[in-house]
């Protein structure tokens, strides 16, 4: 129930954002912001394969662990990568209310991702040592 509240959470942000921010960037360095963004979620969904990725903070039952690509340095690139393409929204026009909606799906990564990865810990024994030399979402800052 937690983590479908989550989603719909994370949802809602995302929409508020869609709705307020500019979705076409207004200018070159948010473009690449996006276009960056954009291939990192591309990225990461042909390395979890078709099948695999799960929207809520659970395993998919038919995961594996992947160590590789952005998950070299982070591990959960697909939640760096939707901050940061929700930032872009955000800084094309920035508003008041897009501010909120970006703090509140910031707010829901930060709670969906202690549930994922003790759920993940419980799956893959060898997930702990990933953990100590890799950074969740944002090398050197967390």
């Amino acid at each position: 129930m937690r983590s479908t509240l989550l989603v719909i959470l994370q949802s809602a942000a995302m929409l508020g954002l869609a709705w307020t921010g500019a979705l076409l960037p207004p200018n070159l360095p948010l473009a690449a912001l996006q276009i960056a963004a954009i291939a990192l979620m591309v990225w990461t969904f042909a390395l979890l394969g078709v099948g695999r990725f799960n929207v809520r903070p659970e395993v998919h039952a038919r995961a594996r662990l992947v160590v590789r690509g952005p998950y070299r340095w982070v591990r959960h690139p697909m939640y760096l990568a939707t901050l940061a393409l929700m930032l872009a929204w955000l800084l094309g026009r920035f508003t008041g209310a897009g501010l909120v909606c970006w703090l509140a799906l910031l707010a829901v990564v930060r709670a969906k991702v202690p549930i994922e990865e003790r759920a993940l810990a419980a799956r893959f024994p060898e997930y702990a040592e990933y953990c100590r030399r890799t950074a969740r979402l944002l090398p050197g800052v967390w």
